[in-house]
């Protein structure tokens, strides 16, 4: 999802984190808050069969998950949730299917369905997509349109600083807002606690007894709220890159970017090549830190698409932007020390030329569905944090964005989740979003779960391997028999990242 010139993809994607740790309060409040949920009233289900988007494999089945906006209101509107199924390749499929549930919160899978024809992950199972309520192609869509790809060129082109980026996008947040209320849509009703009905009720919709859920990043998140709320036909589940409840993603930002850093000078140090050609890269981090707060560096490139020239202007916090975004892929790993050098060699071309080649890339479409991506985060996440600012990173909610999107608290709370259902857990040694910690302490509290860690990896395990790789073998080898422990071997003999040397 994010090559070699892709450093800017976290923009928006890295609070999903897409975006935290150990935060504090009442499980199912926030702080202060002394408000009770109303009961829920009753409703069916209802999946209802429909073409699917032009294009897609003809062995696609789509269709639509209806239900309620609000679970408590019998007036509540209709949500309807866009579903792609793609079938097994095998003669006698199990009957147990895997559900997959995407990041975010605000990413989509409907309208990529394409991609999982063929792929392993139903050799023997069906696998089942569903777009979260609020993104892709499910209605009503919390999409803000303009506000990813103005503020990426922005940030980008423009040298827009953190404090006039956090105005402008509490200004386009407020705009959004208003659209989505006067649509009739309440943008509190779209958290993690109701995403997880509404899996769950995708499952009884479809008649189906038992399946496995496949989660990566948010989805985690969600997968384990579907795990403490509604665990009555869940057989396994896979946790890549695990965003439990309990951290303080905002908080610890910082931190965690410089404990990925620090996994990067050990990896460097211990590779011959590497070590030589950069023999101090804390030193040239920190260098290159105090130049840029000083004053931005600004280079001319040509658009990729257009040719037009381009002024880049590159200050701290977009090369703390920049680390971040990288640290995610095994492959921008590999060049992350060779920028820097550059930068600090007052050879920015480089760098330059790929920020802006990945900005060509993200104008259609945007990485998240921006509304439901500060809905899930302000209910979930930012309701449950004091204090929660940030000095490193552009387009994740904080207590300001979170005051512009105003919904309430949701109920997913923060305190940590356990369960006994068999679990396999995923994790990358250099991950800056969800720190391979998070991952390690979810599987500890887990009664059946199977902790891997991959030493050469980032962000999402699953997607950064090739495919038929050693992540996905040991997804295949769990999902065929979830109540045994996988053979997990291959994750400590990956190959070691081949950092790209000056020249």
């Amino acid at each position: 999802m994010r090559k070699a010139a892709i450093a800017l993809a976290t923009l928006t994607l890295v609070g999903s984190a897409c975006s935290g740790d150990d935060g504090a309060g009442d499980s199912s409040q926030p702080p202060g808050s002394t408000t009770e949920a109303a009961p829920p009233v009753h409703y069916e289900p209802a999946f209802e069969p429909e073409a699917c988007p032009a294009g897609t494999d003809p062995s696609v089945a789509c269709g639509r998950l209806v239900v309620p906006e609000d679970r408590t209101d019998p007036d509540s509107p209709s949500v309807r949730l866009a579903v792609a199924i793609v079938p097994s390749r095998a003669e006698e499929p199990a009957p147990d299917p895997v559900v997959v549930l995407h990041g975010g919160p605000g990413g989509s899978l409907v309208g990529t369905s394409d991609n999982f024809v063929g792929n392993e992950l139903g050799e023997s199972r069906d696998v089942i997509l569903m777009d979260q309520r609020g993104t892709g192609l499910s209605e009503p869509s919390l999409a803000c349109p303009d506000q990813d790809v103005a503020l990426g060129v922005d940030v980008v082109v423009s040298g827009l600083g953190a404090p006039t980026f956090h105005r402008r996008q509490n200004e386009l947040l407020a705009a959004c807002r208003r659209s989505i209320v006067e649509r009739g849509v309440d943008p509190g009703a779209y958290d993690t606690v109701e995403s997880a009905a509404d899996v769950a009720d995708l499952r009884t919709a479809l008649g189906i007894d038992e399946w496995n859920i496949f989660s990566v990043s948010y989805g985690t998140r969600l997968a384990l709220a579907v795990l403490r709320d509604h665990p009555e036909g869940v057989r396994s589940a896979v946790l890549d890159s695990v965003y439990p409840p309990e951290i303080d993603e905002v908080r610890d930002m910082a931190d965690d970017l410089d404990h990925a850093l620090g996994v990067l000078y050990e990896a460097c140090r211990d590779q011959t090549g590497c070590s030589a050609a950069y023999p101090d890269l804390p030193q040239l981090w920190h260098e290159l830190q105090l130049r840029l707060a000083e004053g931005p560096i600004e280079v001319t490139v040509a658009h990729p698409t257009t040719g037009e020239p381009l002024t880049v202007v590159i200050d701290d916090d977009l090369l703390s932007l920049v680390a971040f975004g990288a640290l995610y892929d095994r492959d921008l790993i590999a060049v992350l020390p060779f920028f820097l050098d550059q930068l600090a060699q007052g050879q920015p071309d480089a760098l330059a030329a790929a920020l802006v080649a990945n900005l060509a890339e993200r104008q259609i479409p945007p990485a998240l569905t921006q509304g439901a991506f500060f809905s899930g985060e302000c209910a979930d996440e930012i309701a449950y944090t004091e204090g929660a600012t940030y000095d490193i990173e552009f387009g994740v909610a904080d207590e300001e964005s979170c005051a512009t999107w105003d919904v309430p608290a949701g109920g997913l709370g923060n305190e940590p989740i356990t369960s006994d259902v068999p679990t396999l857990v995923l994790a990358g040694a250099f991950d800056p979003v969800t720190p391979a910690a998070w991952s390690r302490a979810q599987a500890d509290r887990m009664a059946e779960a199977t902790y891997v860690e991959f030493p050469y990896f980032g962000h999402s395990i699953i997607t950064s391997t090739e495919p038929g790789g050693c992540a996905r073998q040991i997804r295949l080898t769990f999902f065929a028999a979830p109540e045994q422990r996988p053979d997990a071997t291959c994750a400590a003999d990956q190959a070691p990242i081949q950092f790209r040397a000056p020249g």
